[in-house]
């Protein structure tokens, strides 16, 4: 019983004179019945008090409600507080709980793959296509479309074959330029298509290829290297980087022939 209870009955025997029982005193919650009485010990009046029948009433309490109960978390999530959040040996991705080793967006693979259903897989799927997750099969990426004469998805807005330029003009070929820089002994880029081969500072270089998300694949005499555009990667002491890719034809240009 607290202190303040305790308060509350001294008061009220103190106060009360006659001898007999108060009963039902309820506070707080708790109802007793209080007794005194008197008593004469060495010329003096001694009032003795006693509690009895001490009863709690739990009518108006209610207990707390767990916030968790109203709550369905889901796979790999428990609730706790009312929050739901990933349990051990997992990690946020979207709205979604996911094993540790697996991935969540095409950061957490290496270059030359994607994520794909949390799996990184290798990236087969060219330049302007992305893989499909219904048919799980390369396909032109939204903003762009499939040229049949050209083997190769184009932005919509370019032309794709003769026939759809007017007269005296024909398609030029979409190609993918790559500038290509090496900073050893001093900085020097050079423009490169694709299957071109430039020469940067005495480093013979090849474009061999370019795929989808950008990955390039870049060959010297001694290395074969898998990149990003704006990504340093060594070579010979020096580092070498793709600045930029730049697109070129896919439009209608005066036919010299």
């Amino acid at each position: 019983m607290n202190q303040v209870l305790w308060l509350f009955i001294v008061l009220l025997a103190i106060l009360t004179s006659c001898t007999g029982t108060l009963a039902a005193v309820p506070v707080g919650g708790v109802i007793a019945e209080l007794n005194h009485s008197n008593a004469t010990q060495n010329n003096s009046v001694v009032r003795n008090f006693s509690i009895t029948n001490l009863s709690l009433n739990t009518t108006n309490f209610t207990a707390p409600k767990d916030p968790c109960t109203s709550i369905t978390c889901g796979i790999n999530q428990s609730c706790s507080n009312g929050t739901c959040s990933c349990v051990s040996n997992t990690k946020k991705c979207g709205t979604s709980c996911i094993a540790q080793e697996e991935c969540c967006t095409d950061n957490d693979c290496s270059t030359d793959k994607i994520c794909f259903e949390n799996a990184c897989l290798v990236n087969n799927c060219d330049y302007n296509e992305a893989l499909d997750k219904k048919t799980k099969a390369c396909a032109c990426q939204s903003e762009t479309s499939w040229c049949d004469s050209q083997k190769k998805c184009i932005p919509k807005n370019g032309c794709c074959s003769n026939s759809e330029c007017g007269r005296d003009t024909k398609c030029a070929t979409y190609k993918i330029q790559a500038n290509i820089c090496y900073d050893k002994p001093e900085l020097t880029c050079k423009r490169a298509l694709e299957g071109q081969v430039i020469v940067l500072n005495n480093q013979s270089i090849l474009f061999s290829d370019i795929r989808a998300n950008a990955s390039l694949i870049l060959k010297t005499a001694t290395e074969f290297i898998k990149t990003q555009p704006k990504k340093y990667e060594s070579l010979n002491a020096g580092n070498l980087f793709v600045k930029e890719i730049l697109p070129i034809g896919g439009v209608c240009v005066e036919d010299e022939g």
